[in-house]
């Protein structure tokens, strides 16, 4: 298994390079400009409590692994009220009617965002734990990769707006490990986790589906934020559309 990891971690850093990535980490792009993607992943973000509540965690499980699963489940449920604070904090609210922010959430726009929760119920609705476990896992190494540089994002706006940011920021970085969190013997049990040989390489493709699933969705949200800058350096594109 601990090549399994191994491999999810390469994926991570080559997740970390991705073109919306390089544009936060860019000192040359205002950090107002950089923060235009946020309202693109309301989508996922508000899935994910979904997908923790009611698809990998399976209650009154004997299997160690799913025991992981869950106690890892119940850490990340709630995150979602942070992004919901850091939209509000950001002055989303006041860009759009609820009715406009429900079509933009289903529009094209979104398209790869909203697969993003779809795919990974199917990848393990009713899986076997250790499924559940490298979805996870590659899951949270992508999230620990995107925490890394919005929380830097966050430092910028700082000065600009004077305030903090919850899910963006420190704070969340600071409950994530970028693992599937825990018990002080998580290393030794996954470490114990012998896969057959067809296990191995389906979790091999499994990893690299999850991440090629990851890329798309931040493509996508750069594609949204350029549009976005766009229309703010050059308010005559609005109006003539």
């Amino acid at each position: 298994m601990q090549e399994i990891l191994d491999f999810i971690e390469i994926k991570k850093q080559e997740f970390a390079n991705s073109s919306l990535f390089e544009f936060f980490q860019d000192p040359n792009n205002d950090p107002r400009e950089k923060i235009l993607f946020l309202p693109c992943i309301t989508h996922w973000v508000m899935s994910f409590a979904d997908l923790n509540k009611y698809i990998f965690r399976q209650e009154s499980a004997e299997d160690e692994i799913q025991k992981l699963i869950n106690y890892h489940t119940y850490e990340d449920s709630n995150h979602w009220i942070w992004f919901l604070e850091d939209l509000k904090k950001l002055n989303f609210d006041n860009s759009l009617s609820f009715t406009e922010f429900v079509k933009f959430i289903w529009s094209k726009d979104t398209i790869k965002i909203r697969q993003m929760s779809y795919k990974f119920s199917g990848y393990t609705f009713r899986a076997k734990p250790i499924q559940k476990l490298i979805v996870i896992e590659s899951i949270e190494a992508a999230g620990h990769a995107f925490l890394c540089v919005s929380t830097k994002l966050t430092q910028e706006l700082k000065p600009v707006l004077g305030k903090e940011y919850q899910y963006l920021g420190q704070h969340h970085l600071e409950r994530e490990t970028g693992h599937t969190i825990g018990f002080l013997d998580r290393e030794k049990l996954i470490s114990e986790i012998q896969l057959t040989e067809t296990e191995r390489q389906e979790a091999f493709e499994l990893v690299q589906d999850i991440f090629n699933i990851f890329t798309e969705a931040a493509d996508e949200a750069f594609v949204y934020l350029q549009k976005q800058r766009d229309l703010l350096l050059n308010p005559a594109i609005n109006s003539a559309s």
